[in-house]
């Protein structure tokens, strides 16, 4: 077990945190007008207070439970395990045709699990005149619940913090898919998941850089949050670096691996299985 992320050793590290920030949200609940807010558990509210202070994860968590309220995210919750299969969701095969990922592909030595994004074959001109930005917006809250309920999932199976891995890859990536609105939405996109799904990921391994795609970072880089900045990490030769972190087989063959170029609807299965 990962000492660093064992969750009964975070726990006992934080409990006086935990009872601040428990008692802090329930005093801004019974002062406000939303007093139907439930607090969620304690593993959820490490993750706010993870890197962080009493303090500031006072707000955060609460203006994240009106958020989750107002923007109907429980039913969202609901859609995502009776779907269990994130190729099921809202507008996924137009997503998929201009934004190729693979939400949920295989997991690291540590049991992380790990999503796989081909940004490089990104059309961000084909997506934005196939879809609506609200349309884009629904597709990736159904895929950012269908990430935290792995998350929560697995932390309780393996009683580590589970965190995703994300491998992304840049391959082909030209300076047509420098898109301002394009950019925008994703900009938009990127800080909700800072703001309402704290320590989602842990690492983003940006591979087959090239020449271009580092001009192109000083762009894409000003519509992203500054944590995800923080979380990348670029390299050239993708089959060595992602070997520190996977098995041969957990490693898509286009990027040198042993896997298929797709996740297997038996991996999603195994992902979901505590989805009744």
């Amino acid at each position: 077990m990962d000492n660093e992320n064992n969750v009964i050793s975070l726990l006992e590290s934080y409990s006086n945190e935990l009872i601040q920030l428990k008692t802090g949200i329930q005093e801004k609940i019974n002062s406000s007008s939303h007093r139907d807010l439930v607090i969620f558990d304690d593993i959820w509210l490490l993750r706010y207070l993870y890197n962080s202070t009493p303090q500031k994860a006072i707000e955060r968590v609460f203006n994240t439970m009106i958020w989750r309220k107002d923007s109907g995210i429980e039913a969202i919750a609901k859609n995502v395990r009776e779907l269990k299969d994130f190729r099921k969701f809202p507008h996924f095969e137009i997503m998929n045709k201009y934004v190729p990922c693979d939400v949920f592909y295989s997991f690291t030595k540590s049991n992380m699990p790990c999503a796989v994004e081909r940004w490089g074959q990104v059309n961000p001109k084909g997506l934005m005149s196939a879809l609506t930005p609200e349309q884009i917006m629904e597709y990736c809250l159904y895929e950012f619940e269908f990430m935290r309920m792995i998350n929560d999932d697995f932390t309780r199976e393996t009683g580590n913090l589970t965190r995703w891995f994300i491998i992304m890859d840049v391959g082909g990536s030209s300076w047509h898919q420098i898109q301002k609105g394009f950019l925008s939405v994703f900009g938009k996109i990127g800080k909700i998941m800072e703001l309402h799904y704290r320590e989602l990921m842990s690492k983003v391994i940006v591979v087959n850089t090239s020449d271009v795609f580092i001009l192109m970072w000083k762009v894409v880089k000003t519509f992203l949050p500054k944590k995800t900045q923080e979380k990348a990490e670029f390299v050239r030769d993708p089959l060595a670096t992602l070997q520190k972190y996977f098995e041969n087989e957990s490693i898509p063959n286009f990027l040198g691996g042993s896997g298929p170029a797709s996740v297997s609807p038996e991996t999603i299965k195994i992902a979901t299985r505590f989805w009744v």
